[in-house]
């Protein structure tokens, strides 16, 4: 299948971030292109169900809760690997914070 098309900006995936680029590029007067490789869109932040997570943040470290870094990325890795339908299903009544489970 041959196709062409030209654009100003291509914005390769559909999270928070990437509409936050298509939308101001386009806002800014840019042709934008958005793709997806997924069913559906939303990328990690359909996973998260909007929520964010800041790793060993200040409020933690005032507490003395421990965030280690290496298990920061071992859980950001896992959860970027998970299936759309766990999103779904379990996102945002079943999220739960990291470091309340260790």
């Amino acid at each position: 299948m041959a196709y062409h098309r030209e654009t100003d900006v291509l914005v390769v995936g559909s999270g928070a971030a990437a509409f936050s680029a298509a939308i101001t590029a386009k806002k800014n007067g840019a042709d934008v292109i958005m793709l997806e490789k997924a069913a559906l869109i939303g990328g990690t932040t359909l996973r998260s169900g909007g929520g964010y997570w800041i790793p060993n943040n200040r409020f933690q470290r005032e507490k003395g809760i421990a965030d280690v870094k290496e298990d920061a990325l071992r859980y950001m890795a896992r959860q970027a690997r998970l299936a759309p339908n766990w999103a779904i299903q379990r996102a945002p009544s079943g999220r739960k914070l990291f470091w309340n489970k260790h």
